[in-house]
């Protein structure tokens, strides 16, 4: 019985997989799975980068990360990433189009993700920074085109938005909240959305 089940899963996902409108068989379950989970994202799924010490200005840095991070956007916009390999097999790189422009709102039982591309497209022309427990959205002109971003520009923008913090603290960091469980996070933020 259980390799006559096998054998008609089996059929049934390469049936799937040969569909043109599933570019990936895998990824709705895989989203289900992923949305579904109800525990600390922090603890069990966010993805955090540890950087070494460098003598560069952490706000320098922090230009640094965000133009290098809009010349990867910019290759996956345009589709000139060479596909991750697997034992000499490309990998489907359609998540890649999630990595940016992309967020998990909590819900109750299920979580769900909404995109900031319009329908043509179009995707955000911004950065959220959190800093000091506030945040602030900057605005990048070059975000959608080839045109110049400066590295000592967004430095100084960066550097502003410390100090507009030192300033005037944040009153209550709502950010604190993405760390709650999801049914949790999801309550409160659907109180906050209604004051």
């Amino acid at each position: 019985l259980a390799s006559h089940l096998g054998m008609e899963l089996q059929r049934r996902l390469v049936e799937r997989a040969s569909r043109p409108d599933v570019p990936n068989w895998l990824e709705p379950f895989w989203e289900d799975m992923y949305l579904s989970f109800r525990d600390s994202l922090v603890i069990h799924s966010s993805v955090f980068y540890a950087l070494e010490e460098r003598e560069k200005e952490w706000s320098s840095r922090a230009a640094s990360l965000v133009l290098g991070a809009l010349a990867f956007r910019r290759k996956i916009l345009e589709e000139s990433l060479p596909p991750d390999m697997e034992r000499g097999e490309p990998l489907c790189m359609a998540q890649f189009r999630r990595v940016f422009g992309t967020t998990r709102v909590p819900c109750a039982s299920r979580d769900v993700l909404r995109f900031a591309a319009d329908g043509n497209g179009k995707t955000a022309e911004h950065v959220v920074v959190l800093r000091r427990g506030r945040l602030f959205r900057m605005d990048l002109p070059c975000a959608s085109s080839r045109s110049y971003c400066g590295s000592d520009e967004l430095a100084a923008t960066f550097r502003d938005i410390d100090e507009r913090c030192r300033s005037t603290p944040a009153t209550f960091p709502v950010g604190v909240f993405t760390a709650l469980p999801r049914e949790r996070w999801a309550a409160l933020r659907r109180r906050l959305a209604a004051i």
